[in-house]
Protein backbone atom coordinates (compact mmCIF):
# COMPACT_ATOMS: atom_id res chain seq x y z
CA UNK A 1 0.00 0.00 0.00
CA UNK A 2 1.09 3.55 -0.35
CA UNK A 3 0.34 4.49 2.93
CA UNK A 4 2.77 1.59 4.11
CA UNK A 5 5.73 2.33 1.32
CA UNK A 6 5.10 6.22 2.85
CA UNK A 7 5.57 4.75 6.33
CA UNK A 8 8.38 3.20 5.50
CA UNK A 9 10.14 5.34 3.65
CA UNK A 10 9.52 8.11 6.36
CA UNK A 11 11.41 5.30 9.36
CA UNK A 12 14.37 5.19 6.86
CA UNK A 13 14.83 9.29 6.75
CA UNK A 14 14.05 9.23 10.24
CA UNK A 15 17.12 7.06 11.77
CA UNK A 16 18.98 7.76 8.78
CA UNK A 17 19.35 11.68 9.19
CA UNK A 18 19.03 11.04 12.76
CA UNK A 19 22.45 9.20 12.41
CA UNK A 20 23.62 11.93 10.24
CA UNK A 21 22.67 14.72 12.86
CA UNK A 22 24.46 13.10 15.71
CA UNK A 23 27.66 12.42 12.91
CA UNK A 24 27.23 16.24 12.32
CA UNK A 25 27.09 17.29 16.04
CA UNK A 26 30.35 14.79 16.95
CA UNK A 27 32.30 17.10 13.99
CA UNK A 28 31.37 20.40 15.40
CA UNK A 29 32.11 19.59 18.74
CA UNK A 30 35.60 18.82 17.67
CA UNK A 31 36.04 21.50 15.55
CA UNK A 32 35.63 24.29 18.68
CA UNK A 33 35.92 23.68 22.43
CA UNK A 34 33.47 22.27 24.56
CA UNK A 35 33.14 25.80 26.14
CA UNK A 36 32.27 27.78 23.10
CA UNK A 37 30.00 25.16 21.81
CA UNK A 38 28.06 25.38 25.36
CA UNK A 39 28.02 29.34 25.39
CA UNK A 40 27.21 29.91 22.26
CA UNK A 41 24.31 27.60 21.81
CA UNK A 42 25.21 26.12 18.19
CA UNK A 43 23.57 22.62 18.43
CA UNK A 44 20.35 24.35 20.21
CA UNK A 45 20.30 26.92 17.10
CA UNK A 46 20.71 24.37 14.63
CA UNK A 47 18.22 22.09 15.91
CA UNK A 48 15.79 25.23 16.20
CA UNK A 49 17.01 26.72 12.95
CA UNK A 50 16.02 23.55 10.87
CA UNK A 51 12.50 23.75 12.43
CA UNK A 52 12.15 27.20 11.77
CA UNK A 53 13.09 26.43 8.24
CA UNK A 54 10.86 23.37 8.15
CA UNK A 55 7.59 25.14 8.75
CA UNK A 56 7.98 26.57 5.41
CA UNK A 57 7.81 23.36 3.69
CA UNK A 58 4.67 22.02 5.99
CA UNK A 59 3.25 24.81 4.90
CA UNK A 60 3.78 24.89 1.33
CA UNK A 61 2.93 21.00 0.85
CA UNK A 62 -0.33 21.66 2.39
CA UNK A 63 -0.80 25.35 1.16
CA UNK A 64 -4.61 23.63 -1.30
CA UNK A 65 -5.91 22.76 2.60
CA UNK A 66 -4.50 25.27 4.77
CA UNK A 67 -8.34 26.81 5.39
CA UNK A 68 -9.47 23.44 6.47
CA UNK A 69 -6.29 22.54 9.04
CA UNK A 70 -6.80 24.28 12.37
CA UNK A 71 -4.37 26.15 14.39
CA UNK A 72 -2.58 24.33 17.41
CA UNK A 73 -4.09 25.31 20.54
CA UNK A 74 -1.91 28.11 22.70
CA UNK A 75 -1.05 26.02 25.90
CA UNK A 76 0.33 23.40 23.27
CA UNK A 77 2.96 25.73 21.89
CA UNK A 78 4.03 26.67 24.80
CA UNK A 79 4.08 23.39 26.34
CA UNK A 80 5.92 22.43 23.48
CA UNK A 81 8.51 25.19 23.98
CA UNK A 82 9.47 24.71 27.42
CA UNK A 83 9.85 20.91 27.23
CA UNK A 84 11.83 20.97 24.18
CA UNK A 85 14.23 23.83 24.75
CA UNK A 86 14.92 22.44 28.18
CA UNK A 87 14.87 19.07 26.77
CA UNK A 88 17.24 20.28 23.78
CA UNK A 89 19.59 22.28 25.95
CA UNK A 90 20.38 19.17 28.77
CA UNK A 91 20.82 16.71 25.69
CA UNK A 92 23.44 19.03 24.33
CA UNK A 93 25.29 19.31 27.81
CA UNK A 94 25.06 15.82 28.81
CA UNK A 95 26.47 14.69 25.65
CA UNK A 96 29.44 17.00 25.82
CA UNK A 97 29.93 15.83 29.52
CA UNK A 98 28.83 12.39 29.13
CA UNK A 99 32.45 9.85 27.05
CA UNK A 100 30.04 8.25 24.47
CA UNK A 101 29.56 4.81 26.94
CA UNK A 102 27.91 6.76 29.33
CA UNK A 103 25.85 8.53 27.12
CA UNK A 104 24.95 5.77 24.96
CA UNK A 105 23.86 3.52 27.65
CA UNK A 106 21.54 6.41 29.29
CA UNK A 107 19.53 7.50 25.61
CA UNK A 108 18.72 3.95 26.08
CA UNK A 109 16.64 4.85 28.64
CA UNK A 110 14.16 6.88 26.39
CA UNK A 111 13.08 3.69 24.75
CA UNK A 112 11.81 2.66 28.12
CA UNK A 113 10.59 6.16 29.03
CA UNK A 114 8.41 5.95 25.47
CA UNK A 115 7.16 2.75 27.19
CA UNK A 116 5.96 3.74 30.58
CA UNK A 117 4.51 7.02 29.18
CA UNK A 118 2.05 4.82 26.80
CA UNK A 119 1.21 2.65 29.22
CA UNK A 120 0.19 5.65 31.49
CA UNK A 121 -1.97 7.42 28.95
CA UNK A 122 -3.73 3.51 28.83
CA UNK A 123 -1.85 2.20 25.66
CA UNK A 124 -2.00 -2.06 26.24
CA UNK A 125 1.45 -3.45 26.07
CA UNK A 126 1.72 -7.26 26.36
CA UNK A 127 4.84 -9.02 28.29
CA UNK A 128 6.48 -10.10 25.32
CA UNK A 129 6.38 -6.57 24.20
CA UNK A 130 8.29 -5.64 26.95
CA UNK A 131 10.58 -8.26 26.19
CA UNK A 132 11.49 -6.66 22.90
CA UNK A 133 11.88 -3.14 24.92
CA UNK A 134 14.34 -4.66 27.19
CA UNK A 135 15.94 -6.29 24.47
CA UNK A 136 16.39 -2.80 22.48
CA UNK A 137 18.00 -1.15 26.08
CA UNK A 138 19.90 -3.90 26.67
CA UNK A 139 21.41 -3.81 22.81
CA UNK A 140 22.25 -0.27 23.09
CA UNK A 141 23.86 -0.58 27.10
CA UNK A 142 25.97 -3.33 25.14
CA UNK A 143 27.94 -0.74 23.57
CA UNK A 144 28.93 0.93 26.66
CA UNK A 145 31.18 -2.50 27.58
CA UNK A 146 34.60 -1.86 26.92
CA UNK A 147 36.59 -3.67 24.53
CA UNK A 148 37.43 -7.05 25.23
CA UNK A 149 40.55 -7.25 26.60
CA UNK A 150 40.62 -3.42 28.27
CA UNK A 151 38.96 -2.56 31.48
CA UNK A 152 38.92 1.46 29.98
CA UNK A 153 35.44 2.61 29.96
CA UNK A 154 35.26 6.39 29.35
CA UNK A 155 33.45 8.24 31.40
CA UNK A 156 33.38 11.83 31.44
CA UNK A 157 35.07 14.26 28.90
CA UNK A 158 36.90 15.95 31.36
CA UNK A 159 37.87 15.21 35.15
CA UNK A 160 36.52 18.48 35.90
CA UNK A 161 32.84 17.29 35.40
CA UNK A 162 31.03 15.59 38.15
CA UNK A 163 29.83 12.67 37.15
CA UNK A 164 26.05 13.51 39.07
CA UNK A 165 26.11 16.39 36.53
CA UNK A 166 26.46 14.52 33.14
CA UNK A 167 24.59 11.83 34.14
CA UNK A 168 21.65 14.57 35.66
CA UNK A 169 21.46 16.18 31.94
CA UNK A 170 21.78 13.02 29.79
CA UNK A 171 18.98 11.26 31.43
CA UNK A 172 17.02 14.20 32.05
CA UNK A 173 16.82 14.91 28.79
CA UNK A 174 16.14 11.96 27.74
CA UNK A 175 12.89 12.21 29.67
CA UNK A 176 11.81 15.58 28.63
CA UNK A 177 12.05 13.92 24.47
CA UNK A 178 10.57 10.76 25.32
CA UNK A 179 7.83 13.31 26.94
CA UNK A 180 7.64 15.24 24.03
CA UNK A 181 6.57 12.58 21.52
CA UNK A 182 3.39 11.77 24.15
CA UNK A 183 2.51 15.46 23.82
CA UNK A 184 3.14 15.36 19.80
CA UNK A 185 1.16 12.50 19.40
CA UNK A 186 -1.92 13.64 21.94
CA UNK A 187 -2.38 17.05 20.33
CA UNK A 188 -1.24 16.80 16.64
CA UNK A 189 -3.88 15.58 14.32
CA UNK A 190 -4.07 14.91 10.76
CA UNK A 191 -5.93 18.05 10.34
CA UNK A 192 -3.74 19.92 12.78
CA UNK A 193 -1.74 22.96 10.65
CA UNK A 194 1.69 21.71 11.65
CA UNK A 195 3.69 24.38 9.55
CA UNK A 196 2.23 26.91 11.77
CA UNK A 197 2.70 25.59 14.70
CA UNK A 198 6.27 24.52 14.07
CA UNK A 199 7.06 28.36 12.75
CA UNK A 200 5.99 29.48 15.99
CA UNK A 201 7.76 27.21 17.94
CA UNK A 202 11.02 27.98 16.10
CA UNK A 203 10.38 31.51 16.82
CA UNK A 204 10.09 31.43 19.97
CA UNK A 205 12.81 29.00 20.20
CA UNK A 206 15.47 31.12 18.40
CA UNK A 207 14.02 33.77 20.21
CA UNK A 208 14.86 32.78 23.35
CA UNK A 209 17.94 31.22 22.74
CA UNK A 210 19.21 34.35 20.74
CA UNK A 211 18.29 36.16 24.00
CA UNK A 212 19.75 33.99 26.11
CA UNK A 213 23.22 32.92 24.22
CA UNK A 214 24.44 34.71 20.99
CA UNK A 215 23.75 37.95 22.84
CA UNK A 216 25.82 37.00 25.56
CA UNK A 217 28.95 36.33 23.55
CA UNK A 218 27.99 38.16 20.47
CA UNK A 219 31.08 39.19 19.06
CA UNK A 220 33.03 35.73 18.84
CA UNK A 221 29.31 33.97 18.29
CA UNK A 222 29.15 34.82 14.85
CA UNK A 223 32.52 34.70 14.13
CA UNK A 224 32.52 31.07 15.30
CA UNK A 225 29.65 30.28 12.96
CA UNK A 226 31.26 32.26 10.07
CA UNK A 227 34.37 31.61 9.97
CA UNK A 228 34.84 28.31 12.12
CA UNK A 229 31.81 25.96 11.76
CA UNK A 230 31.17 26.41 7.96
CA UNK A 231 30.15 24.47 6.01
CA UNK A 232 29.16 21.98 8.91
CA UNK A 233 26.62 24.14 10.71
CA UNK A 234 24.38 24.78 7.66
CA UNK A 235 24.85 20.76 6.93
CA UNK A 236 23.61 20.25 10.06
CA UNK A 237 20.72 22.46 9.99
CA UNK A 238 19.52 21.16 6.35
CA UNK A 239 19.78 17.53 7.77
CA UNK A 240 17.66 18.85 11.00
CA UNK A 241 14.76 20.57 8.10
CA UNK A 242 14.83 15.93 7.08
CA UNK A 243 14.50 14.85 10.16
CA UNK A 244 11.89 17.06 11.29
CA UNK A 245 10.25 16.12 7.99
CA UNK A 246 10.00 12.31 9.06
CA UNK A 247 9.58 12.80 12.30
CA UNK A 248 6.13 15.00 12.18
CA UNK A 249 5.54 12.15 8.97
CA UNK A 250 5.55 9.42 11.56
CA UNK A 251 4.05 10.91 14.41
CA UNK A 252 0.81 10.70 12.59
CA UNK A 253 1.08 7.26 11.89
CA UNK A 254 2.69 5.30 14.30
CA UNK A 255 2.65 4.75 18.45
CA UNK A 256 5.04 6.79 20.28
CA UNK A 257 6.86 3.61 21.75
CA UNK A 258 7.73 2.64 18.33
CA UNK A 259 8.93 5.85 17.76
CA UNK A 260 11.46 4.82 20.74
CA UNK A 261 12.37 2.17 19.35
CA UNK A 262 13.94 3.99 16.41
CA UNK A 263 16.86 5.41 18.83
CA UNK A 264 17.74 1.70 18.36
CA UNK A 265 18.08 2.13 14.86
CA UNK A 266 19.80 5.55 15.19
CA UNK A 267 22.62 3.87 17.41
CA UNK A 268 23.11 1.40 15.48
CA UNK A 269 23.76 3.51 12.45
CA UNK A 270 26.02 6.04 14.49
CA UNK A 271 27.92 2.92 15.75
CA UNK A 272 28.95 1.46 12.47
CA UNK A 273 29.16 5.36 10.64
CA UNK A 274 31.76 5.85 13.60
CA UNK A 275 33.55 3.13 12.95
CA UNK A 276 34.39 3.84 9.61
CA UNK A 277 34.66 7.34 9.93
CA UNK A 278 36.48 7.81 12.97
CA UNK A 279 38.40 4.18 13.01
CA UNK A 280 36.35 3.09 16.08
CA UNK A 281 36.52 -0.78 17.57
CA UNK A 282 33.85 -2.69 16.30
CA UNK A 283 34.29 -5.58 19.35
CA UNK A 284 32.13 -8.82 19.73
CA UNK A 285 30.11 -5.99 22.43
CA UNK A 286 28.77 -3.79 19.76
CA UNK A 287 28.13 -6.48 17.35
CA UNK A 288 26.02 -8.29 20.16
CA UNK A 289 24.44 -4.46 20.40
CA UNK A 290 23.43 -4.75 16.85
CA UNK A 291 22.23 -8.59 17.26
CA UNK A 292 19.68 -7.39 20.59
CA UNK A 293 17.84 -4.17 19.47
CA UNK A 294 17.39 -5.89 15.78
CA UNK A 295 15.89 -8.76 17.93
CA UNK A 296 14.22 -6.42 20.31
CA UNK A 297 12.54 -4.32 17.15
CA UNK A 298 11.29 -7.34 15.45
CA UNK A 299 9.71 -8.64 18.92
CA UNK A 300 8.01 -5.77 19.90
CA UNK A 301 6.56 -5.23 15.76
CA UNK A 302 5.79 -8.69 16.02
CA UNK A 303 3.70 -9.04 18.93
CA UNK A 304 2.11 -5.37 18.47
CA UNK A 305 -0.65 -7.50 16.04
CA UNK A 306 -1.64 -9.48 19.17
CA UNK A 307 -1.59 -6.34 22.00
CA UNK A 308 -4.87 -6.47 23.15
CA UNK A 309 -6.81 -2.82 23.26
CA UNK A 310 -9.74 -1.33 25.51
CA UNK A 311 -12.43 0.17 23.09
CA UNK A 312 -15.63 1.23 24.53
CA UNK A 313 -15.27 -1.06 27.73
CA UNK A 314 -14.75 -3.84 25.94
CA UNK A 315 -10.72 -5.32 25.08
CA UNK A 316 -10.47 -6.41 21.66
CA UNK A 317 -7.21 -7.40 19.27
CA UNK A 318 -6.52 -5.25 16.71
CA UNK A 319 -2.89 -4.64 15.04
CA UNK A 320 -1.35 -0.95 16.31
CA UNK A 321 -1.94 0.47 13.00
CA UNK A 322 -5.59 -0.56 12.92
CA UNK A 323 -5.94 1.23 16.31
CA UNK A 324 -4.42 4.50 14.86
CA UNK A 325 -6.42 4.37 11.87
CA UNK A 326 -9.53 3.63 14.02
CA UNK A 327 -9.17 6.30 16.17
CA UNK A 328 -8.38 8.92 13.47
CA UNK A 329 -11.70 7.49 11.92
CA UNK A 330 -13.51 8.53 15.00
CA UNK A 331 -11.78 12.18 14.86
CA UNK A 332 -13.24 13.13 11.22
CA UNK A 333 -16.92 11.81 12.33
CA UNK A 334 -16.63 13.83 15.15
CA UNK A 335 -15.12 16.64 12.40
CA UNK A 336 -17.81 16.14 9.89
Amino acid sequence: KIMDLLTIILFGMYIGFGVNNNILGTLIKNKVSRDVISKGGYLELGAFSGKFLNSFISSSGSSSTTASKKKAPLFVIIMIVCIEFIAQYAVTQGLMMCGSALHQTLAASRVIFAALLSTVRGRKITPLQWFGVLFVFFGIAAQSLPAPGSTQVTTTVDDSVSMYHAVFFSLGGTFLFATLNIVYEEFVTPDTDTGDMLFKIAVIQIGILLVTKLIYVYDSAFEVLIYQLFPLFYYYVGSYVAYLIAYFGLVKRVSSTSMGLCHGGMTIGVTLVSAYLFGDELHKYKILSVVLVVSGMALYSLFARVAPKTFNGDVVVMTEDDAIKESLSLHHQKMD
